[in-house]
Parts: C-alpha cells; structure tokens; sequence
C-alpha cells in the first residue's frame, strides 16, 4: 500500500511519530514553510537536515491571499492512501475530492474541536461538512474533544475514530544557559528567595492564550509569588503594561522567546504551570486545540493549571487528582487554586506525580502509531 501523509511543517513533537509511520512505507508531503527567522522555523530546518524520514517539501504559493497552496500537491494522485491534516486546510478542500472519484483511500487527522468563527470558514463550512462525509474513509482524532466534534460535526462512527493522543517528549535535561548571561543573573535575582514559589507560563504571548488573566489572578492573591512569564508576541507590550497598573510588575519577570532545548530549564524553575487560554471568538485561532506545554510541564512533574479552553485538559486533567482546571476567563477561580495549591505545596508536588503518571500512560508515539495503522489499514505485524 502506498501512503502519503500531508502534514504543515514539521516540529519536534511529531518528528517520532512519523518516523515510526516511515518505517511502514508512509512517505510525507510538508505543505508549509516556517520561517527562519522564527524559532519554529530554525527548529523545522534542522530536523529536515537530520531526519531519515521520506520527504517531500511544498514551494508554496499564495492562493486567495492564504499559503498553504503548491503545484507540489498534485503529487498526492499517485498514492492509493492519502492522510490530510485538518479538514479547513487548502490541500483538503482542493485535492480530497477528486482524490475520492478516483477510488483512493482518504484518512482525516485533525485537532479541531470548535469551528473557526471567522466569516470565510463560515461560509466554507457547508461546504467542509460535505467533502468530509463524502470523501473521508477513516479519522484519526488529537484527542477526545476532537473525536466528539468528528461524531457532531461530520456524524463520524465510533469504530472508525481511532485517537492518537497529542504525544510530545521533551527531555529533562537542562542545558547550562541559565548560568551565563546577564539576563540569566538577572532571573535570579529577580525570583530571589527559594522560599518564594514561582509561577510558570511558558507559550506565546497572544491574546486567546489568555496571559492577562493570570495577571489579573496574581494580583488578587495576599502574599508573595514569583511570575516567570517565558514567551513573546503581539500581546506582550499590553500584558507588561497591565502588570505595571496592576501594581504587580515587581512579581513579574518577563525572559522573552525560548527555543525548545532551553524548555525544561524553565520548568525546573517552576513550582506551579498555568496555561490560562480563553475561547477567542473571532480570533484566527480562537481556543487552545491542543497546548503541548500540558503535557511537558506534566512530564517535568510540575502541577499545572488550566482552563477548559485547552484541548489537553479534557483528557489530561482531573481537577486535584492530575492537576487543576477552572473555567476560561475567570481569574477569580484561578487565583483561588492559586491560593489552594501554593498553600500546600506538599499535597501539589503528590497531583503533580499522579499527572506525571497519567501522562505518560495516556500520550505515547506508540498509542498513536497504533491508532494510525488501524485508520490507515496498515497491519502493525509486518515489522515484528
């Protein structure tokens, strides 16, 4: 069986996965481009350079003002099993149906839980809706709230949803960045006394991941915190500025952007993650489809804290047993599991292990290896 996995550039987190599919026979089509002048770009550069995978990378060209297009993905026909990620994505909407008229195989991979609310995929969802249920054989779902909105949206069939749980492994070992620079003698002095607990929020600094919540929290809790807030974005000058009027600036410490390897020196640093996403209507993106940064602070035993904006949380967290979730923009009942978990930071340490565990159980590269052979039909003997 030949197979082609469509997929936009490639990350860290997916690099396992798709060598174990490689070793199959899928070969991969990236039908984007991350630019170099960005850390996502840097990181997908150097992974083309080292991967064994099979490849193949879209030049793409603009198509009604969107990317995403390429001459490149007509090379799709001469497979018999195609795998799209996202169903909204411009190669799905073009190349799904006649793909289908042809007779070949078509798998749906997608994290999508809640459709866009921007006006173009409003008027593009009838149209979505059809080629789904007309062209798709088989879906492979990030994670539960993706395989209920399968059920919903498209009236996909439990037995012919197969999830891979969002799977990433970050390494814990510490590179020596923190001990050099000034900006590093700068966080120490800044986060100070041991006995002081420090808040993580590791992520991009945009509006829907909902920095300006935590902020708020913070500044409603009666005793000392450390906020080490790690990231960058469009958002970034109006979160400092509020944490200035709020009158917690000092709290606060602000590093900027990040690349991945330098992730687990933060999480070492942290007593407590918070990842505050808010439903964004109208927003490109609008809502956390997944939030890897739940299952590496996870991983690193770190107790986290969420929201039900995030994707992971339906399935990563059970509130004081795995970790906390509150509502999405209530900064009320943030500050109040704030209080409760920095309160008794023994009891969090022992959530903090049990979600370690549950993670590691939950989300691996061979449950979701498994659950793309069965989507696929690929017969998972053959490498035994």
């Amino acid at each position: 069986m030949s197979v082609i996995f469509l997929h936009p550039a490639i990350r860290t987190y997916r690099v396992e996965l798709f060598e174990r599919l490689s070793k199959y026979g899928v070969e991969f089509l990236f039908t984007s481009i991350n630019s170099l002048d960005t850390p996502a770009g840097v990181e997908t550069e150097s992974i083309l350079n080292t991967t064994a995978i099979k490849y193949h990378q879209c030049k793409e060209i603009s198509l009604f003002g969107k990317k995403n297009f390429s001459f490149d993905l007509f090379r799709v026909f001469k497979y018999q099993t195609v795998v799209f990620s996202c169903a909204t994505s411009i190669p799905f909407l073009l190349l799904s149906l006649p793909l289908h008229i042809l007779g070949k195989r078509i798998i749906l991979f997608d994290e999508l839980w809640k459709y866009p609310d921007q006006k173009v995929y409003h008027l593009l969802r009838p149209l979505v809706r059809f080629l789904v249920k007309k062209t798709v054989d088989s879906f492979v779902p990030a994670g539960t709230c993706a395989a209920k909105y399968m059920k919903s949206e498209y009236g996909a069939a439990d037995d012919n949803i197969h999830i891979a749980f969002n799977t990433t492994e970050l390494t814990n070992i510490c590179s020596q960045f923190l001990g050099s620079s000034e900006q590093s003698k700068e966080l120490k002095l800044n986060l100070g006394c041991e006995k002081t607990p420090v808040v993580l929020y590791l992520g991009r600094i945009v509006k829907y991941k909902g920095l300006d919540i935590l902020l708020n929290a913070v500044a409603k809790l009666d005793f000392n915190i450390k906020l080490l807030v790690v990231g960058d974005g469009d958002f970034a000058t109006e979160c400092k500025a509020l944490a200035r009027n709020l009158s917690i600036a000092d709290h606060v410490f602000f590093w900027g952007a990040c690349n991945i390897e330098e992730s687990p020196c933060f999480y070492k640093l942290a007593d407590v993650f918070v990842l505050p996403t808010r439903f964004l209507p109208g927003d490109g993106v609008g809502y956390e489809a997944w939030g890897f940064t739940i299952n590496e602070a996870m991983a690193n035993g770190i107790p986290v804290i969420t929201t039900d904006a995030v994707g992971a949380a339906h399935d990563l967290i059970v509130n004081d047993e795995t970790g906390w979730i509150f509502p999405a923009e209530d900064f009320n009942s943030l500050a109040d599991i704030l209080r409760t978990v920095i309160g008794d930071l023994d009891h969090a340490r022992e959530v903090a292990e049990n979600g370690k565990s549950w993670v590691s159980s939950k989300c691996s590269y061979q449950q979701n290896e498994h659950a793309f052979c069965r989507a696929i039909g690929l017969n998972l003997s053959s490498l035994s």
